[in-house]
This record gives structure tokens, sequence and C-alpha cells, in this order.
């Protein structure tokens, strides 16, 4: 009789629980965080020439992180988008053109079939590029030291300058754009000028 009286009373409870709804699922959000990095050296070489017509310059090379913090996989449909805005803040003002960025710039994840994934933890990259005619800004507000070689081609090492990045970017068609934090750093830059008469690599 008491085992009857147990048994009745667990189904009573069992019976009561299944009227209770399950809970809603939601979607993660919030679970991708972007960031920057350098990804090049410290010094950028400038070469212009005798007329102070700029030959080359090297870029700066930036990569864009972002990270799933969620603790699942996350995959789907991909869509990679995303632009780059670089500003020089010190000791004078200059906008670089903004970078565009696009799958070619993905370095990881694989898009396969349209599709990617980002394991718990991992981050995706994006290598990154800005340039611009900064060249006659630093040569007018920048202070430097200049030396000479073979009494014809100058060396003008500039002092460092400031600059400011943001990123905004997307992976997934699913997940909205993240943006970074402002990142700032310091890059130094070298001109070499060519004597008259001379061109880049003769």
């Amino acid at each position: 009789m008491r085992n009857s009286l147990l048994m009745l009373f667990a189904l009573i409870l069992f019976l009561s629980g299944c009227d209770e709804p399950f809970p809603i699922y939601k979607e993660p959000t919030d679970v991708l965080v972007a960031s920057i990095a350098k990804a090049g050296g410290d010094t950028l070489i400038i070469v212009r020439d005798s007329g102070g017509t700029t030959l080359s310059m090297n870029p700066i090379l930036l990569s864009v992180f972002v990270k799933n913090t969620y603790t699942q996989l996350l995959q789907g449909s991909a869509q990679v988008t995303g632009k780059l805005n670089v500003v020089m803040t010190s000791p004078a003002p200059f906008a670089f053109p903004t970078t565009q960025l696009m799958q070619a710039d993905l370095v990881t994840p694989f898009v396969y079939h349209d599709s990617t994934a980002l394991p718990p933890g991992a981050s995706a990259q994006f290598r990154a590029y800005a340039s611009g005619a900064i060249a006659e800004i630093l040569e007018q507000q920048v202070s430097y030291t200049e030396r000479t070689l073979n009494d014809s081609t100058k060396i003008r090492t500039y002092a460092p300058v400031t600059f400011r990045a943001e990123a905004e970017v997307r992976i997934f068609e699913r997940v909205q754009p993240v943006r970074t934090n402002p990142f700032v750093f310091t890059q130094t830059y070298v001109q070499i000028s060519l004597p008259a008469g001379s061109s880049e690599g003769g």
C-alpha cells in the first residue's frame, strides 16, 4: 500500500511538471569582439626624386581581429565586408582614404561554398593596408633630422607620428557588424631623396 501511494505521488509530480513550457531559445548576441594590432614594422620608407615627387612609400600594415567569445562553434553563410579608417592625430591631423575590406583580405578562417565557421576562442583575421599622400604633410608639419650620402642622396628621418585606427567588420550574414575600439600607435617615416638623373632601383 505504501509503495502504491509513493508511485501515485510521483506520477502526479511528473504530470504536473509536463505542463511547464520549455525556455525559449535565444540567438547569442554580442559574441564577437573586434580589435586592431600592428602587423608591420615601426619604420616606413618614402622614396622621392629630386623634384619631390613620391616614387614609392611603405603603407601602414595592420591586422583586424574578430574573436568568437561564445562557448560554441559559430558557423553559417559568410558575408565578409568591412572598412578601416586611419588618421594621423599628432603632430598634425591627416586622414588616409578609407580602406574597404573584403573576402580577399581575410587571412583566416577560410570561406568555403559561401560559408565559414569560427570555433570558440578563435579569431578571424583581416590583413589591412592604409596609404595616402602623407609625404607633403610630413615635410610641412613634422620635425626631422637629415644627412647626405655620397654627396647627393639625402636621408631624412622624421620624428615619430601618432595615428588612430578604427574598423568595422562583418563575418557572418546573420551576425551584425562589430566595431573595434580606437587603436593608437606610432610610426617613424624615413624619406630617401634621390639625386637628379637617378631613379629608384637605378
